[in-house]
């Protein structure tokens, strides 16, 4: 046997020192782990820090602030000193009331004079009209005057109107003259106006400041209509006129205006699909945005050139806003809303693709707007959502005749757009501004289309240096000793 093959055996001493050495090189489980320091606040050695905390809070409060100011001043401009503005709704006052024989409009002339009273005319822009110049644009379509009243007011050439009828003042004096108990006074003068047009204006605004002005034609209605007329009678049509309370009371008869609402608001809930459903609406793109933007950092993985990636990146979010607009419009099919008002059987397609193009709109610069701050500045996406609802809803909810003309911005936004577009369907307001809000709608999908690649493009290009960026980060801390 060679030396060579001779092997020392183990010791049980060698044994067990090796097995304190693995013991060794073991964590004591059941010794807890070393907790980080921990500091307070005033530690002297973090000052520096707490000044650049304090410098970042001052600073986005500074700016929050400025930015609610500018923001909120845009809604709250829109009510502002609104009463100095009622002179600016434009009122149709037509009387046809007119002198037969001996016997003067008493009726007409004294709404005529009192529209002219400096308190009359801080509630409406009134513009009176005879009957023979007013019959002279009814002959031009057709009409009679009324019906040429309530075309105007259809046509939202005026919010309300006041229309003395023919021998209204001549039929009084003729029941004077007969003792005529019978008479019936109401009719004699109209109010047409369509609350359609606008609801919360109607009910704040226009139609209380016509009934102020019946309020106040009321008041000297016994003092100016009847006595003139009395003395027009001879001593036994007098006579006979107050031989009893009956007679009598036609002297005070009261000539109350007739409220004649052609567009009426029926069902309250149609305030939701015409008002605060656009609020909603602009939200629910916004909310489509965040759900899908997994899918763009799966194409992001894809490594998909930049026409591919626009072109599904489009066709995603088209494909979303045409089914939500969909469900948005099955909402108010569900409430039993009449969509057959306008536009017949055809009612609910036409409110669908409005809300489709509306969605495309408003949503289309949510993704604009959302993929550059996304990838430049993220808390600036909140703060364009609440500028771009406000700036939105601001116009389309306020009379713009009670308006500062600042605000007649809106009528180039979405939401005014899409707005009288669903008077129209739900109402049968006026049509002939259709055209000019459809093509305001194509105008801000066309510049969805002009301005979206380039935000899609950019943000791809973004978000790959910044992930360049990370992988560098990552590995200059590896090299540096930072990360084991």
């Amino acid at each position: 046997m060679t030396v060579e093959n001779i092997q020392p055996e183990p010791s049980s001493n060698s044994s067990t020192v090796q097995e304190n050495a693995i013991t060794k090189n073991e964590p004591d489980v059941s010794e807890p782990a070393t907790k980080p320091a921990e500091n307070s606040f005033m530690a002297p050695h973090l000052k520096p820090l707490r000044l650049k905390l304090l410098k970042a809070f001052l600073g986005a409060i500074i700016f929050i602030s400025a930015y609610a100011l500018a923001v909120f001043s845009l809604y709250w401009g829109a009510a502002y000193d609104r009463g100095s503005k009622l002179k600016n709704l434009r009122m149709l006052v037509v009387i046809e009331d007119a002198p037969v024989g001996n016997v003067q409009p008493v009726i007409g002339n004294s709404i005529r004079s009192l529209v002219q009273q400096p308190q009359v005319k801080r509630l409406g822009d009134w513009h009176v009209y005879s009957g023979e110049e007013f019959a002279k644009q009814a002959q031009k379509h057709d009409n009679t005057i009324e019906e040429e009243v309530a075309r105007q007011i259809h046509h939202q050439e005026f919010w309300s109107s006041i229309y003395v009828r023919e021998n209204a003042t001549y039929d009084f004096f003729r029941a004077l003259q007969l003792a005529n108990t019978s008479f019936n006074a109401l009719g004699s003068i109209v109010s047409i106006y369509e609350t359609g047009r606008d609801n919360m204006a109607m009910l704040l605004y226009v139609t209380p400041n016509v009934k102020s002005v019946e309020e106040m034609f009321l008041r000297k209605a016994a003092s100016h209509i009847a006595p003139p007329l009395i003395q027009q009678l001879s001593e036994s049509q007098q006579t006979a006129l107050f031989k009893n309370d009956n007679t009598t009371a036609l002297v005070s008869t009261q000539f109350p205006f007739v409220f004649s609402d052609h567009r009426p608001f029926t069902d309250p809930v149609l305030i939701a699909p015409t008002q605060v459903g656009l609020i909603y609406l602009i939200i629910l793109t916004f909310i489509q945005l965040n759900f899908l933007m997994p899918i763009n950092f799966m194409m992001g993985a894809m490594k998909l050139k930049n026409f591919h990636y626009v072109a599904v990146k489009m066709l995603v979010s088209y494909a979303g806003y045409f089914i939500l607009s969909l469900m948005y419009s099955f909402v108010s099919l569900a409430m039993q809303v009449d969509f057959t008002v306008a536009f017949g059987k055809s009612g609910f397609l036409v409110f669908w693709m409005s809300s489709f193009l509306t969605m495309c709109a408003v949503g289309g610069m949510n993704e604009v707007f959302f993929l550059i701050c996304f990838a430049t500045i993220p808390p600036f996406i909140g703060a364009w959502l609440l500028f771009w609802v406000i700036s939105n809803v601001t116009p389309t909810f306020s009379p713009l005749a009670l308006c500062a003309h600042f605000f007649r911005y809106g009528y180039a936004m979405p939401i005014h757009a899409s707005y009288e577009i669903s008077k129209v369907v739900f109402f049968d307001t006026y049509k002939g501004a259709l055209g000019r809000n459809y093509a305001i709608l194509v105008i801000w999908n066309a510049l969805v289309f002009v301005l979206l690649p380039f935000a899609a493009i950019f943000y791809k290009r973004r978000m790959a240096q910044k992930a360049i960026a990370e992988r560098q980060k990552v590995v200059d801390e590896v090299q540096n000793g930072k990360i084991n």
